[in-house]
């Protein structure tokens, strides 16, 4: 983990110990492996969830907006920040906390970015300041996983279109 001022100067680094206390996955190889662990036809593509029931014991009918249903065990909520099965599940719903994160991904890094493989170094890095910051992290296949954070109030930028 390497910290950045500002104008890129390293102030200071946290070399890797080995220990792995934090391990991490890539999220597209995560998906790969638990979607090669189901059987054939567990997971139906294209379909757009509409609702969640219970059926008791621990089942659930999930009707889908073409009017498909299916029954099971199991409900997995990979549907994004409006999650139905997430607000299904639990209640909960998305809040704006005042900070807008912004995904990017730099790709052929050692030829098309050198300046910030260099930056981000071996593993991770964070440049802060007060309302504002870049995290960047080494990924496989020379990519680097940025994100641009900023502290904005929910309606910036104004004009912006509401979901």
């Amino acid at each position: 983990m390497r910290f950045l001022a500002a104008d890129g100067e390293v102030l200071g680094e946290m070399p890797d110990d080995g220990k792995l206390e934090n391990p991490e996955v890539l999220r597209g190889e995560l998906r790969r492996i638990l979607i090669g662990s189901l059987p054939e036809g567990t997971i139906r593509w294209g379909h757009r969830l509409a609702d969640v029931t219970s059926l008791g014991t621990a089942r659930h009918r999930v009707t889908f907006a073409n009017g498909q249903t299916a029954e099971t065990g199991v409900l997995v909520g990979a549907d994004g920040a409006l999650s139905k099965v997430r607000a299904f599940l639990s209640g909960g719903k998305p809040e704006y906390m005042g900070t807008l994160w912004i995904e990017t991904f730099l790709h052929d890094v050692e030829n098309r970015h050198e300046r910030g493989a260099r930056l981000v170094g071996p593993g991770a890095m964070l440049a802060m300041q007060p309302g504002k910051g870049i995290f960047g992290h080494r990924e496989a296949n020379d990519v680097i996983h940025t994100y641009v954070v900023l502290k904005k109030p929910a309606d910036w930028p104004p004009g912006r279109p509401r979901r």
